[in-house]
């Protein structure tokens, strides 16, 4: 196995000895634009030998987030043919809370990086205590829908926590899709198998990463069977379904490009 340190001799950046991964497997392969301690431009340009799908991160407050509008030319050249943009909108979104509203902040951000060309919009819906209200949630959801021009269908809503299937049965009309994270279900002890087949039919783009103690760790700290047999579900979605490796940093990542670059196609499951 390749190790965490390894440089690539001609480039000096790391990622490139794992080129070959980009075109390995029957999905994209993807990263959030935080792993180098660098702004937008330079995690996309780094990571794009290796990944398809780049998911930029927008943290809150939206302001005091690394400054993507400044860099959205360099990003916008960066988008070589076969790269795309995925938009992870900030986080702790109470969507359902009577006494919170961040419809604000989402659509300001969908606004500033819309001529990015973005294919996939991640949302985070979750429950705040007694103050969450689904129907408040469904409404405030179809109207960021509209607001921000989007297709339903783009508009993902990511698998947080065992209050998902909850969640999702007081937004699933509107007809947004999931962004089901592995790495969030095998941390909470469920089984990532049947729960992606659970959803499988409204799963529009994936999270993957380990649990061990707590959870985004490298991709050794996920069992291999299991890995497998998840790899087997991510290939039956075709090759423009994006797997987002939720690793932020460069040794984690290139640790879990490792396990990956070791595993046998011939060994994974892929159920018809």
């Amino acid at each position: 196995m390749k190790t965490a340190n390894m440089l690539d001799p001609v480039s000096g950046n790391p990622f490139d000895a794992y080129s070959h991964l980009a075109d390995r497997f029957m999905f994209s392969l993807g990263a959030p634009s935080y792993v180098w301690k660098g702004g937008y431009a330079e995690n996309v340009e780094k990571l794009s030998s290796v990944f398809n799908v780049i998911q930029l991160l927008v943290f809150e407050p939206f302001d005091d987030s690394y400054d993507i509008v400044s860099e959205l030319e360099e990003l916008e050249r960066l988008k070589r043919t076969g790269l795309r943009y995925v938009l992870h909108l900030p986080l702790d979104s109470y969507f359902g809370g009577k006494n919170e509203n961040p419809l604000k902040t989402h659509l300001k951000v969908i606004e500033k990086v819309k001529r990015l060309d973005i294919s996939k919009y991640i949302l985070h819906v979750e429950k705040n205590g007694t103050d969450y209200d689904p129907l408040l949630a469904s409404e405030r959801i179809k109207q960021l829908i509209h607001d921000g021009g989007l297709k339903a269908d783009d508009l993902c809503v990511e698998y947080l926590n065992e209050s998902f299937d909850e969640i999702w049965k007081g937004i699933e009309a509107a007809g947004v899709s999931v962004c089901m994270d592995i790495g969030h279900v095998l941390h909470q002890g469920r089984d990532p198998v049947s729960t992606f087949d659970k959803y499988k039919e409204r799963i529009k783009i994936a999270h993957i990463h380990g649990s061990k103690g707590k959870d985004h760790r490298p991709l050794s700290a996920f069992p291999r069977e299991t890995l497998k047999e998840i790899l087997g579900r991510f290939e039956n979605a075709g090759s423009e379904f994006p797997v987002i490796i939720e690793n932020h940093s460069v040794p984690e990542m290139l640790e879990s490009l490792g396990v990956l670059d070791n595993i046998s196609l011939k060994k994974v499951v892929v159920n018809k």
